[in-house]
């Protein structure tokens, strides 16, 4: 919600962004031999955290982001977290304790208040967030260390792990999740080059192997002539063809000049 309000007030042209965005989505997912999820009511967070958890008993897996909510996942054996942003790997010691410091803080970027605020916190103007003082941080982990929600925070306390904690995922949501996942890839190996082509993405051209074949590759390095052949071809075809309409357009020119024909034969003598 807060996000969608700083939109609405934003002057930004959200609208093109956001087609930008579907538009680069669908080209991906017709051409690149990647699955590309598209749950509606799910957020990136939920959609990764759940293959995490579906395959790290038969894998290790790496996640690919600088977001440490993804840190309360190391609780799972075989997973690990990678940041593109530091170019290291984000270890947490303690996965448990830092996903309740996390439910007892919330998360700003994410629009979530502390256990102690309002939840139209971030929404409301002159609403602020409640100040969480040592005090009442020892008592809320007195709480914890007895399996129950902080006292009088109940509510806040479910909210908040309702939309941290990737246990509490809703599973109708894993279920479209799943649905999503198990279709098939539209998209193959043998479309890059064109697209690339297509696109003028000279930098990833030079780098096209790296998307599926190792770096001087037989196959991709005949692949490649195959299709430069088949260019040369394809634009020698056309020029002649070229050559043979303007040699039919000079004929028919003649013909009328010289009076060999006339306009109301025109389309039936040339056909």
């Amino acid at each position: 919600k807060p996000r969608k309000m700083k939109q609405s007030q934003s002057d930004f042209d959200w609208g093109s962004v956001f087609s930008t965005i579907r538009d680069i989505r669908e080209e991906i997912t017709e051409t690149f031999p990647y699955k590309v999820m598209l749950v509606p009511r799910a957020e990136a967070d939920d959609i990764i955290a759940y293959l995490a958890k579906r395959y790290h008993t038969q894998e290790k897996v790496m996640i690919i982001s600088s977001d440490k909510d993804f840190q309360q996942l190391q609780r799972y054996p075989n997973i690990e977290q990678f940041s593109p942003r530091t170019k290291k790997k984000l270890k947490c010691k303690n996965p448990e304790e830092f996903l309740r410091e996390h439910i007892i803080r919330g998360d700003s970027s994410d629009g979530i208040p502390n256990i102690l605020s309002d939840s139209d916190t971030f929404v409301d103007p002159d609403k602020r967030q409640k100040r969480l003082t040592q005090k009442v941080l020892n008592t809320i982990h007195e709480d914890l260390a007895f399996g129950e929600a902080p006292k009088g925070l109940e509510s806040n306390w479910d909210r908040n792990q309702s939309m941290i904690d990737f246990e509490k995922i809703p599973e109708w949501l894993i279920a479209d999740i799943e649905k999503e996942w198990d279709k098939p890839i539209n998209g193959h190996r043998s479309k890059l080059f064109n697209y690339f082509v297509s696109k003028r993405l000279k930098n990833l051209m030079e780098h096209i192997e790296e998307f599926w074949m190792k770096k001087g590759n037989k196959r991709f390095k005949k692949f490649v002539a195959d299709d430069y052949e088949a260019r040369k071809s394809e634009r020698k075809a056309q020029k002649e063809k070229g050559k043979s309409e303007r040699k039919r357009s000079n004929e028919i020119i003649r013909d009328l000049k010289r009076g060999n024909v006339d306009f109301d034969e025109y389309e039936e003598y040339y056909g």
